[in-house]
């Protein structure tokens, strides 16, 4: 496409580096079609060597405890924005970020989707009975307000699971072993 296309015909003298390198920070974000979430649970460095044409990645731990923001730095994003992001990131790394990317839930379904899919091997076949459901993920299934508190004080005393208590949440899914597209 023409935004490839573009891309593709970018000079590599034209990128922004520090130290001969090019780093640009990958993030992984939660956020779907109808959410708000801009939690980064996935976040990578990618630093290009202009003079070693080398690439290095660094993930970086998502649990990181930034007193800062009184919070993991998988929430910076979602706090502060992208630019409070990079400069905590290079408080903490040392390293600069010249670009950045956000890969979405959507974004990564519209990749798959202009591959065609992907295959992926499935090394023993396997079934998950409480997949979660998208968008019912805060569902009281039916119950009246009364269970509903009673089942939810039955889950944080650990006496009974969400699965079990909220069954309508979640569907069953089954992967045969071996390639599945």
């Amino acid at each position: 496409g023409k935004r490839t296309d573009s891309i593709t015909k970018s000079s590599a003298s034209n990128l922004l580096e520090t130290d001969g390198r090019t780093n640009i920070l990958v993030l992984g974000s939660d956020q779907r079609e109808d959410g708000d979430s801009l939690l980064t649970d996935t976040m990578m460095i990618v630093s290009i060597g202009s003079a070693d044409n080398d690439i290095v990645m660094v993930s970086l731990p998502r649990d990181l405890w930034i007193t800062e923001y009184h919070s993991k730095i998988n929430a910076v994003y979602a706090i502060r924005g992208i630019e409070d992001l990079k400069d905590t990131l290079f408080e903490v790394t040392g390293i600069p970020i010249h670009y950045h990317v956000v890969v979405t839930f959507g974004l990564f379904k519209q990749a798959i989707d202009v591959l065609d899919g992907i295959t992926v091997n499935v090394e023993a076949a396997f079934t998950d009975p409480y997949y979660p459901i998208e968008g019912m993920e805060t569902s009281i299934c039916g119950k009246t307000q009364s269970e509903t508190q009673k089942l939810i004080d039955a889950i944080n005393k650990n006496s009974i699971s969400v699965e079990d208590a909220f069954p309508c949440r979640f569907k069953t899914i089954s992967f045969g072993a071996g390639p599945q597209h």
